[in-house]
């Protein structure tokens, strides 16, 4: 289109009616005429499709300070489960369970029941020397024989 055409005729009526006060006008001013009508149509259309979700109208709403302080606190309230979500509990990382205690008498009981089924069983374990017996001998003294510790 060369400079000086009318181009008016190739506008949208908004566009037609800034560039009408103008018979001629420039290619530039009429393609920033209509770059601004052709934002201003996608705003409309990007409006009108819906592409926000819930959370951004929302958010949208609470961030307009056009809005009246009563909605936009209602805005910011419904939006506030989204943007910090509540706290719950979270199962354990490991199925942990505490054992039952045993006395210490009953595993020292078990043990030395083991010892002497391996002494018994296993030939490994026959040729090595007996260190203490098997079986407590005597009162628990701490002396072979079974009396008090008297010498007499």
């Amino acid at each position: 289109m060369p400079l000086g055409t009318n181009i008016a005729a190739f506008l949208p009526v908004r566009a037609t009616a800034r560039a009408s006060s103008l018979p001629t006008v420039g290619v530039a001013v009429a393609r920033i005429v209509a770059e601004e009508e052709i934002d201003r149509l996608r705003a409309v259309v990007a409006k009108l499709t819906g592409t926000d979700d819930a959370h951004s109208t929302l958010r949208r709403m609470y961030l307009d300070e056009a809005l009246p302080p009563t909605a936009r606190v209602r805005a910011a309230t419904a939006a506030l489960n989204f943007e910090k979500p509540r706290l719950e509990s979270v199962p354990p990382p490991l199925e942990l369970a505490a054992e039952p205690i045993e006395p210490l008498a009953d595993v020292v009981a078990r043990q030395r029941a083991r010892a002497d089924r391996m002494l018994l069983e296993d030939p490994r374990y026959r040729d090595l020397p007996k260190v203490f017996s098997s079986r407590p001998s005597g009162d628990g003294n701490g002396q072979d024989d079974s009396g008090s510790g008297d010498a007499s």
